[in-house]
């Protein structure tokens, strides 16, 4: 084989690369979706969390900094699917509930849910009460910029539909895109019914 030949082969192979890793949130969605369907596990909207379709990659962001936060920047919520729940102000009783509830869908998971993170987007610190109870969430300060994960995830999936359920979780896959939002409404058991799919159906994360 010749060095011309071999350069062009090595350039098929990095495009073909670089386009697997843009398909592979399509995939994922698509299987999920389809899986749901074929399991009876879909039955109506109320009753699943909603796809963000097509999965919209979030862009480099800047999060402000606050005590004991983690998360900063895109690179922070790569590698494991990160559930985001944003809230403003002190976590107070229904806040401390929608906590509550998403640890006990985490463990749930069992041996999965190293896979997936819990991240609080709040311009408040929590008690220490709260961060003793929820050892394994993370925290993202408030918006930095007119980029930041807020501005995002609300332009993404319009400002009706995040202003008027304040307390549903947004999934953002290891790669970076947003591709899933769990209304508030949506039962535990549902949650977590969804999440088990898509980790089985997904290998990445």
């Amino acid at each position: 084989m010749t060095a011309a030949t071999s350069s062009k082969t090595l350039g098929r192979v990095k495009l073909v690369a670089i386009l697997s890793m843009f398909a592979v949130p399509f995939i994922i969605a698509t299987v999920w979706f389809n899986q749901l369907k074929t399991t009876g596990e879909a039955t109506t909207s109320r009753a699943n969390g909603l796809l963000v379709s097509p999965a919209r990659p979030l862009a480099e962001f800047s999060q402000m900094p606050l005590e004991g936060s983690t998360v900063q920047t895109l690179a922070d919520v790569k590698d494991r699917w990160s559930l985001l729940y944003f809230h403003s102000g002190e976590c107070a009783e229904q806040c401390a509930k929608i906590l509550y509830d998403s640890r006990q869908v985490r463990i749930s998971l069992g041996r999965e849910m190293h896979r997936v993170r819990r991240v609080l987007v709040t311009d408040t610190p929590l008690t220490d009460e709260l961060l003793q109870i929820h050892q394994q969430l993370e925290t993202a300060g408030a918006d930095s910029d007119s980029n930041g994960l807020k501005a995002q995830v609300r332009a993404e999936v319009g400002n009706e539909v995040f202003d008027n359920d304040l307390g549903q979780w947004y999934l953002v896959d290891p790669l970076g895109n947003l591709m899933m939002r769990f209304p508030s409404e949506l039962p535990q058991k549902l949650f977590l019914k969804d999440l088990k799919v898509l980790l089985k159906a997904s290998r990445i994360g």
